[in-house]
């Protein structure tokens, strides 16, 4: 099965959970992993969402240019590239 990372700011979680909603049968098909809290916003939809903190920001500082990551690197500092 593949998987989805749901990852929202703050600012964004009623936005993300209406999305959810309007999505559920297609999520459901899938493995879905999320931050704390984002994922326990989702958990309230009814979906099943591991919630995994370092792995997604690994995910995403690989995503990173170099340049950038170098820069936040010592805000991430429990993260390894």
């Amino acid at each position: 099965m593949k998987t989805i990372a749901i990852i929202a700011h703050d600012g964004k979680k009623a936005e993300m959970v209406a999305f959810v909603k309007d999505h559920l049968k297609i999520l459901k098909k899938y493995n879905l992993i999320a931050t704390g809290s984002t994922g326990s916003h989702i958990e309230k939809t009814g979906l099943k969402v591991e919630k995994k903190i370092r792995a997604l920001w690994a995910a995403m500082l690989r995503l990173l240019p170099m340049s950038l990551m170098e820069k936040f690197r010592p805000l991430f500092s429990c993260v390894t590239r």
